[in-house]
């Protein structure tokens, strides 16, 4: 049971990313309930729920890193499991390592030109 944990935590995390996805799908599909908005207000409402997505799944990636770094290291101190498997599980977790990119904020031009929406 103490390796389940970490893959528990993972999936919590990534369900909450995925429930993030479903507020995005209905933001956009109810879109006369923000007809109030103007285009800007509208896209930045998105993209704020884009950049949580984003945050989430960043950090379910860290969580499984972690998760793989620490089986590598018990694989890598146990007698049964080789060691060539337990160097090849510890190159996945520098990997995550190598591959992760916080999110940079951006920041856009204001327009002047904000149109309603419709």
């Amino acid at each position: 049971m103490l390796g389940a944990w970490p893959c528990m935590i993972y999936a919590g995390i990534l369900g909450i990313a995925i429930l993030i996805m479903i507020f995005i799908l209905v933001l956009i599909n109810s879109i006369e309930y923000f007809s109030s908005f103007n285009v800007v207000n509208f896209q930045s409402f998105v993209m704020l729920f884009l950049k949580a997505f984003h945050i989430m799944w960043s950090f379910s990636l860290i969580i499984f890193g972690g998760h793989l770094m620490t089986l590598g290291c018990l694989m890598f101190t146990s007698d049964i499991v080789p060691k060539g498997i337990s160097i090849h599980k510890n190159k996945f977790w520098l990997g995550f390592l190598k591959i992760y990119k916080p999110p940079q904020p951006k920041q856009q031009p204001v327009n002047g030109n904000q149109k309603k929406l419709h």
